[in-house]
Parts: C-alpha cells; sequence; structure tokens
C-alpha cells in the first residue's frame, strides 16, 4: 500500500533556502541536544553472538542473524552486528550519514527535542488543528533538527509537528488526514498538556535517543549472498530517522519536478515485544523488558501504549522541496 500527500507548510515571514544535505558520510559534528546512544556500549551488551542462537522449547538452534525493523536497542544491534561482521572481509559501498532514533520512556531533556506522543512543542496561542467538522487532530510526533542540520537542507523551523485526524490516517492518505507544522526550539510561551485537546486515540510517549548512523544503498545483494534474511533491511535500515537515506517498502517515489524534494525524515512503526520473546532483551534504552500486560496495555487496533503500526509495520516519509513545502509519502507491507 501506497499513498502520497502534498502538504504546503511554509512558515510566515520564513527566509527559506535550499541547500542540498550532505551526501556521503564524513566527521559529524557533535551532539549538544538529544541524549545520545553509546552504540559500542550496547554492542558489548547485546553482541553478535546474542542474534546467532534461537530456543526452541528446550533446543537451542543456531541461525544466520537476519534484518530488523529498528525500533529498539536490540534492533538496532543486531544490524549493526551483522553490518560489521560483514564489513570485515567486504565493501559496504560509500555510506550515507543518517541520524536514527531509538526510544526511551524518561521524558526528553527539552521539549522541543524528537518524540513520539505527549505535548506538542508549539505556541499556546496557536490554534489547534482540527478537521472541517471542527473534530481536533490528535498529535503523534515532532522531529528536532538542531542536531542534524549537516545533513539536511535548510528548514523552516527547527521542529517538524505530525497531526493526524484518526487512528486510519496512515491508509490511504487523503488531503485533511495528516497536518504539518512547523516550530521554533525557542518559544515565549509553549503550550502547556492541560491546554491540549485529549488525544482520539492512544499515542506512546516515549522520547528519541539519537544514533549518529550510516546507510549503504546498494549493499542488499551481499548480505544475501551471505545468508542473511530481509537483506534489504540492512543497507538502508527501516526505522526512524533525520536523512536522506532509508528503506522505503514500496521503493523510492518518483517526481518529476526539479530539483527534485529531498527525503529529510523518516517516521517508523513502533511494535515492541514482550519479555518473554527471547529476541526482546532491551525494547527501550532504559527498559531491559517488558511484561505481557504492558504490551497490551491500552491497545486499540493499531495503536497503543508501546505501539504504533502505520498500517502494516509502515512508514511515513517526509521530503522537503525547493519551496521549503513537505511532501508526504506513506506505506507499509
Amino acid at each position: 500500500m501506497t499513498t502520497r500527500l502534498s502538504i504546503c507548510c511554509l512558515v510566515a515571514a520564513a527566509v527559506f533556502t535550499w541547500v542540498p544535505a550532505v551526501l556521503f558520510a564524513q566527521e559529524r559534528p557533535e551532539v549538544k541536544h538529544h541524549a545520545q546512544l553509546d552504540l559500542e556500549v550496547w554492542l558489548k551488551r547485546l553482541p553478535y553472538e546474542t542474534f546467532e542462537t534461537v530456543n526452541y522449547g528446550d533446543e537451542i538452534r543456531r541461525r544466520v542473524p537476519s534484518g530488523q525493523i529498528i525500533s529498539s536497542p536490540n534492533d538496532l544491534c543486531c544490524v549493526e552486528g551483522i553490518r560489521r561482521r560483514v564489513r570485515q572481509k567486504h565493501d559496504l559501498g560509500r555510506p550515507v550519514p543518517v541520524d536514527l532514533f531509538v526510544w526511551r520512556e524518561a521524558p526528553p531533556q527539552q521539549p522541543y527535542l524528537t518524540k513520539l506522543g505527549g505535548t506538542p512543542h508549539r505556541a499556546a496561542d496557536k490554534p489547534w488543528p482540527t478537521s472541517p467538522e471542527g473534530v481536533p487532530y490528535t498529535f503523534v510526533a515532532q522531529f528536532c533538527f538542531l542536531d542534524s542540520t549537516d545533513i539536511t537542507p535548510k528548514t523552516p523551523g527547527d521542529v517538524l509537528l505530525v497531526f493526524f485526524r484518526d487512528a486510519k490516517s496512515h491508509w490511504n492518505m487523503t488531503p485533511g488526514d495528516v497536518v504539518i507544522e512547523w516550530s521554533s526550539s525557542t518559544l515565549k510561551n509553549p503550550l502547556k498538556r492541560g491546554d491540549m485537546p485529549t488525544p482520539a486515540f492512544v499515542v506512546p510517549e516515549l522520547s528519541g535517543v539519537l544514533v549518529r548512523y550510516e546507510e549503504y544503498p546498494g549493499s542488499g545483494t551481499l548480505f544475501h549472498e551471505l545468508g542473511h534474511g530481509q537483506p534489504w533491511l540492512l543497507e538502508a535500515t527501516q526505522a526512524t530517522k533525520i536523512g536522506s537515506e532509508t528503506h522505503f517498502i514500496q521503493g523510492r517515489p518518483e517526481w518529476n519536478e526539479e530539483p527534485k524534494p529531498q527525503l529529510l525524515c523518516t517516521l517508523s512503526a513502533l511494535h515492541l515485544r514482550y519479555r518473554y520473546d527471547p529476541d526482546n532483551r532491551w525494547p527501550l534504552v532504559d527498559r531491559e523488558s517488558l511484561s505481557k500486560e504492558e504490551i497490551s496495555q491500552s491497545v486499540t487496533s493499531d495503536w497503543g501504549r508501546y505501539r504504533m503500526m502505520l498500517a502494516d509495520s509502515g512508514c511515513m516519509y517526509f521530503f522537503i522541496n525547493s519551496q521549503g513545502e513537505i511532501e508526504v509519502f506513506g506505506d507499509c507491507y
């Protein structure tokens, strides 16, 4: 399933300059705003060998680890462990830098940082987005670009806010299903939680922990030849991220316009498994396990406390064009 929706998101009085993002990996600047994951520490906690075995009742079997949709540190360590093993003997090609996010329950250090759910970082006196029938939209996510300016075009604001009309807005997106806003990181009178409408459906409330990461487009055939399942998730990850490269589930969208819109960020499905799943140690940065009861809490179809399916494990891709407009494209399996 694929859908596309163009949304004009120009900020009044903003001066927008079209600046292409960095194409290939280089020395990245220090992360100054988001909490940052120390990947080396996590790879010691969840080494490659963690993903080589699986329990079948009383029997332990060996397996070749596969690519994963990345929601958790566990998923990330599996993908990175495979990449490092392969990279020891093979060339993966030129890396493309991205800023990938895994999640934690602790609130963000600042209200403008990347997160799911909760209170959007927007001015208190700004009208809340509503449908033509007057029904308030539900806030779903926000992206903060302050730590990613070296890999993105110049944006009209520091923070991108995403609102859904209803719980099915990702399905067959039509005009009005999704509302996008830009906001500044510095607000004189930010919105307070008690002053926002009650969400129409349960949205996970998690804050993003940033990972300086790289993608290797075109390397999928190599991973496949070496026996790794889901190799398409190893060359370019499916994850919530900022940057110009990702795994497009149904293929990269095409445009006739020049210059072509550039991928700015990706919102990926969140589906955390419970503690009895052998592949689910560390579903969150600050939680080593979740109980089955926690996973099922507040679940209504595609949404829950730890669930954001975006149709069938889908993604939303946010492209920015040369006029500073955001074009939203959604797909799923």
